[in-house]
């Protein structure tokens, strides 16, 4: 089914005087309410959505916030959207459209296969030039179905993984890696080689088991030693250990087209924390199991 379908001219606003998010959200549930039969009032909504944000906030690039909740016994899926001629501030953004979206517990596959469009969308050049025109909703929605931008196809793995990663060359030493996973906060990347080709793995485990002497693995516990000495010997020569020496093969690889039920077969069956996805020898993302909890389980 076509996004636009979903939309409706009651719920599309050009908005110009919007002091702040509260008195957004205000409008827009507002709006909401009117046409649809809500079983939370406007302010339960309003309050749990801005509690969200102080959570796990949802603003998308520099000036898209996409704010999304569940609501009890709703049937429908509901997205409400406002075009601010004069952004407003969150933080470091300065938002300029909104894409408010609501359904209930039993429309998940919808639920994200909207936010799926969403994301795809506010990444579209060719909408970011049409948004500066604040277009009315008939062209908004000419516009989508140009894009063929459709809802109600299974989810895959492309929906959810992330594709902002970071990947490791060969010839990289351990300094290098250290450094990476510490100031993003990793524990896994793949590895490239010199034609940008995915050939390896390397994930925080791999490199702990570096610092640990061989005999190790043959014994039940460490707890007879209390000294760091094994890993003070990794850190003094981390210079010289090569990315090509702790690297492996990825036993596992998704295509991008892979189902959500194929990534977590695979999570569970191999005991894996991140999948690689790729195609034709590339690269093309990372999905982890905290991408299942919280794009899928708690989105």
């Amino acid at each position: 089914m076509l996004f636009s379908s979903f939309l409706h001219p009651e719920l599309y606003w050009i908005q110009t005087e919007i002091k702040n998010e509260e008195e957004l959200l205000n409008q827009m549930v507002r709006g909401i309410s009117r046409e649809f039969s809500l079983s939370m009032t406007d302010k339960e909504i309003v309050d749990r959505i801005l509690q969200r944000e102080l959570e796990k906030p949802t603003l998308v690039g520099d000036c898209f916030w996409v704010p999304h909740f569940r609501i009890p016994d709703l049937e429908d899926l509901i997205i409400a959207i406002s075009f601010l001629k004069k952004p407003i501030s969150m933080g470091e953004h300065n938002v300029q459209m909104v894409f408010l979206v609501l359904t209930g517990p039993t429309r998940s596959t919808l639920y994200l296969n909207a936010l799926s469009v969403i994301a795809s969308l506010v990444q579209d050049s060719d909408f970011c030039q049409l948004m500066k025109k604040t277009p009315d909703f008939e062209r908004f929605c000419h516009f989508l179905d140009s894009k063929n931008l459709r809802v109600g196809k299974v989810l895959t793995v492309a929906d959810i993984m992330s594709t902002d990663i970071h990947v490791l060359r060969e010839n990289q030493n351990l300094e290098e890696v250290l450094d990476i996973f510490s100031k993003h906060q990793l524990s896994y990347a793949p590895v490239v080689d010199t034609q940008e080709r995915f050939v390896a793995e390397i994930n925080l485990i791999d490199i702990m088991k570096v610092g640990m002497p061989a005999y190790t693995a043959a014994l039940p516990n460490m707890n007879f030693l209390s000294s760091f000495e094994p890993f003070e010997e990794l850190l003094k020569h981390e210079k010289d250990i090569l990315v090509k020496q702790i690297m492996r093969k990825p036993h596992v690889i998704l295509k991008p087209d892979a189902s959500l039920v194929e990534a977590i077969f695979e999570f569970t069956n191999h005991r894996r924390r991140h999948l690689p996805v790729a195609k034709d020898g590339k690269i093309l993302g990372v999905v982890s199991y905290m991408d299942m909890l919280n794009k899928v389980l708690r989105r």
